[in-house]
This record gives structure tokens, C-alpha cells and sequence, in this order.
């Protein structure tokens, strides 16, 4: 036990864990939510693995991937339209 630091992981443990992200910091680093993060990893798209029920990925792996362009605008929606039916007059 003499190994162990105070939050009782060895410290190549700690080492590790501090070089691989979770769906939470691929989102971000992504701008997306934690959902598509999880199914890009899932999918293949992006080389993420598991560590027991937890994904991770390296960041190095998550910048080849690239992040999205800052220029892009999602495309507008048109509100869908009210049908046209009676209308009750009081």
C-alpha cells in the first residue's frame, strides 16, 4: 500500500486515467451532447473504448477526428403550419 496516493489509486493508475476522456470531455470538445459522443465511439466513427461499463477515448484520437467547423450554422427550420379548419368565433 505504499503506492497509493490519497485518493487511493496507485499512481500509475492516476497517470492514466488523466490521459484518456470520457463522453463528457469529447462533447465538449465536440459541441455535441454526451449521447452522440457515446454513439460515435459505439459506431466506430471515433476509436473509443471501455473500461469496464465506462467509455473512454484518447484526446490525440478525438482531435484527429477534428471539431467541427465554428463557421457552421445549423439550417433554419420552418415552424410547421397550422391546419386550416374552422375556426370557432365567440
Amino acid at each position: 500500500m505504499d503506492n497509493l496516493n490519497i485518493a487511493g489509486k496507485s499512481a500509475a493508475t492516476t497517470a492514466m486515467t488523466q490521459q484518456l476522456w470520457g463522453p463528457g470531455e469529447l462533447s465538449h470538445y465536440l459541441g455535441c451532447c454526451e449521447r452522440t459522443a457515446i454513439k460515435l465511439m459505439r459506431s466506430g466513427e471515433l476509436p473509443g473504448f471501455r473500461v469496464g461499463k465506462l467509455w473512454r477515448i484518447r484526446p490525440e484520437d478525438a482531435r484527429e477526428f477534428g471539431r467541427p467547423d465554428p463557421s457552421f450554422k445549423p439550417a433554419k427550420t420552418e415552424p410547421a403550419p397550422t391546419p386550416a379548419g374552422p375556426r370557432s368565433r365567440p
